[in-house]
């Protein structure tokens, strides 16, 4: 165990069980936590097993009640979040057994470029976003890596992510655009009442991504 790190401990049904368990279960969890500062929280390694590893789709992830990247940042830390992007992008190299890993240096700027695309934007990218991300690279859906990282790929990787779950939010918002009632903004071409809509059903998204328990 690294120094000055202390493992608590997360609930399995009835019984707490310490973090150690778990590690093996959630390879990105594991690597932040080998390789974080310690000033960066434990905690926030936990936030991260409890992250449902069954999402694979951005449907199904804005469908879900998983913290945002930006809620994880409140909580811990940016440079907690940065340390979670950099442990993805190094499995990433891992898993795809790429022929010029990118230097140490360079890696933890490119984590430093995604963290800070990921606190810009609008959409609300969340942890399971940050997996599924990452799968497509070792893919290759992104575009090749085999050769090695590199920022141009990275940046794509999510800012083409950033744009489809964009999209998979318009079918979501007229979901829930029907189930309360203002569907009928629809019918009608004003700008006001279709902005409007967009802003009611954000509301009700965002208030169902901070139902998921995220604690300091």
């Amino acid at each position: 165990m690294p120094d000055g790190k202390q493992l608590s401990t997360i609930s399995n049904g009835n019984v707490a069980v310490a973090v150690r368990e778990f590690l093996t279960s959630c390879p990105v969890a594991q690597r932040m936590f080998e390789r974080m500062p310690n000033e960066i929280p434990i905690k926030a390694v936990e936030a991260v097993l409890k992250s449902d590893q069954d999402i694979k789709t951005p449907a199904q992830s804005i469908r879900s009640l998983e913290p945002s990247v930006k809620q994880f940042a409140s909580v811990y830390g940016e440079r907690a979040l940065a340390a979670l992007v950099l442990s993805h992008l190094s499995l990433v190299e891992d898993l795809a057994n790429v022929a010029r890993p990118m230097k140490p240096e360079g890696m933890a700027m490119l984590a430093k470029n995604v963290t800070q695309l990921l606190l810009e934007e609008d959409v609300s990218i969340n942890l399971a976003d940050l997996q599924i991300i990452a799968d497509r690279l070792v893919k290759g859906d992104a575009g090749q890596i085999f050769g090695g990282l590199n920022s141009q790929t990275v940046l794509k990787a999510f800012n083409d992510y950033i744009c489809e779950k964009a999209s998979e939010f318009v079918t979501w918002r007229k979901e829930k655009a029907n189930e309360h009632d203002f569907g009928n903004f629809g019918s009608t071409r004003s700008r006001e009442l279709s902005r409007l809509k967009d802003q009611q059903a954000m509301k009700l998204y965002l208030e169902g991504t901070l139902k998921k328990d995220i604690k300091q």
